[in-house]
């Protein structure tokens, strides 16, 4: 048998058998959620509204992420993904995931966001947070390579602590950090959002300017589906977030059943394969394989031209750079860190992906916003 199909047969094979779980329903949300607009600072001299203090990438060299926020996110490498630059292989980042206590024993938990470590793709080398959903409570969990395998402990899983609506109403309760809050909401929901006017002003309301966006039809293949990605800055700081939508359509769910590993970024010697089942090994340090569909949903949002034309070339002016997603959105952000930090050059092997995401990190500058008013 091809060692293709089966990996694929491998992974068919959990799903089904994940289906004995039980699946939560979906409790009915009472009231109306308004939204919390973060107090902007009016001082002459803006304080920093990111938990990054400096840049992680001087002027004048490749630009990557400073920090990396998901939640909801399934994981997309085989090894877990690392940083690439420096001596530590933590991203500076945070993943978040949902869980609620049985009730007998046991735990719920976000179904996406173990789905995929039953093909030995983990989560990426980065601080992670678990949070309850039904009580006032959270535990933090620093970088390391246990932290890549977790959610590990839940017999249970949910499709109702998936939904994105809730990770925002939970941070906001669990966390005084206005700027997290802003980053949930940004992940959540506006990163869904393909309405440029109405972006524009849901962003306008927290203080932040789009700066640009694409869309991308998902190939009218079972890729991933139709996404949209965003950039907006915060005026003063001028430090920048980019959005990557998450699994909506039909296309999304199919895309996350396509699982062969396959090269990415540079982040695997030219020649190294994966084959069978469990994790992959790489002879690169820190390498990694990744997700096939999650690549290829990247990818697809690379190229496009809209990526090209109204995205790309403003990164260069932000103070730092934000990625950002839930679900399907969150592993596609970690995998656009991963690459940032390989930053292969012409002629090395990888390059080929990275060309498409490539600048160098310039003068932080005020970027003209889009103004549909």
């Amino acid at each position: 048998m091809a060692p293709i199909t089966q990996r694929v047969l491998f992974c068919a094979s959990m799903v089904l058998a994940s289906s004995a779980f039980r699946v939560k329903p979906k409790k009915k949300q009472g009231g109306v959620f308004t939204e919390h607009v973060a107090k902007q600072d009016a001082g002459p001299e803006p304080m920093m509204v990111g938990p990054a203090g400096a840049s992680t990438t001087a002027a004048g060299e490749a630009g990557q992420v400073d920090f990396v926020f998901t939640f909801g996110a399934p994981g997309g490498g085989s090894p877990a993904l690392q940083n690439q630059r420096g001596s530590d292989p933590c991203f500076p980042g945070l993943r978040v995931w949902q869980t609620e206590p049985g009730r007998v024993w046991g735990k719920w938990l976000d179904v996406v966001t173990s789905l995929a470590n039953v093909a030995s793709y983990w989560h990426a080398y980065m601080d992670g947070m678990e949070q309850d959903t039904s009580r006032n409570r959270h535990w933090n969990y620093s970088c390391g390579a246990g932290l890549t395998k977790k959610p590990n402990h839940a017999f249970s899983t949910s499709t109702s602590l998936h939904d994105a609506e809730l990770y925002i109403r939970t941070l906001e309760k669990r966390l005084s950090d206005p700027w997290l809050h802003n980053m949930s909401i940004f992940a959540g929901r506006k990163s869904y959002m393909d309405d440029i006017n109405a972006v524009f002003r849901e962003v306008k309301q927290y203080g932040w300017g789009l700066v640009g966006s694409s869309l991308h039809n998902g190939g009218g293949g079972v890729y991933g589906g139709a996404q949209v990605s965003h950039l907006i800055q915060e005026p003063h700081t001028l430090e920048c977030t980019l959005t990557f939508q998450g699994t909506q359509a039909l296309g999304g769910w199919l895309e996350n059943i396509n699982v062969p590993a396959k090269p990415f970024c540079g982040l695997t010697f030219k020649g190294e394969s994966c084959s069978g089942s469990g994790t992959c090994t790489t002879k690169r340090p820190r390498g990694s394989f990744v997700h096939g569909g999650f690549k290829d949903r990247l990818m697809g949002m690379l190229k496009s031209s809209n990526f090209q034309s109204n995205i790309l070339p403003f990164l260069s002016s932000c103070s730092r750079v934000y990625a950002v997603g839930h679900s399907l959105g969150g592993v596609v952000a970690e995998l656009f860190a991963a690459c940032a930090s390989r930053a292969p050059k012409p002629g090395e092997f990888g390059y080929e992906d990275y060309k498409w995401m490539e600048w160098t990190k310039g003068t932080a500058a005020k970027l003209h916003y889009v103004d549909v008013e």
